[in-house]
């Protein structure tokens, strides 16, 4: 699965990862920084975890706090909050919505 596939993944279905392509299509190639200026908290999130990038993921925590006037601690925590989650280990397609 490529980042981009996963900063937009809506949901798994067995072993396929669904994505919404049109979102992948408008906002794929935006940094972590960028998807943040959009208020895209969610795929900021989950292109900093994909990367394993500490510094994005506490940029993402720092910037949704101050939007959102929570007071998160963790990424962890914020993964719960997006229902975001690893990709499963058996996963075996990915399937682009339009």
């Amino acid at each position: 699965m490529k980042q981009q596939e996963y900063m937009f993944t809506i949901g798994f279905s067995g072993n396929t990862a669904i994505v919404d392509g049109a979102a992948m299509k408008k906002y794929g190639k935006l940094s972590v920084q960028e998807l943040i200026t959009e208020g895209l908290f969610r795929p900021a999130l989950a292109a900093a975890l994909f990367s394993r990038d500490s510094e994005a993921l506490s940029a993402v925590v720092r910037a949704y706090n101050e939007a959102a006037g929570t007071h998160y601690e963790t990424y962890e925590q914020l993964l719960r909050v997006f229902g975001l989650e690893p990709a499963p280990e058996n996963l075996e397609k990915v399937k682009v919505l339009s």
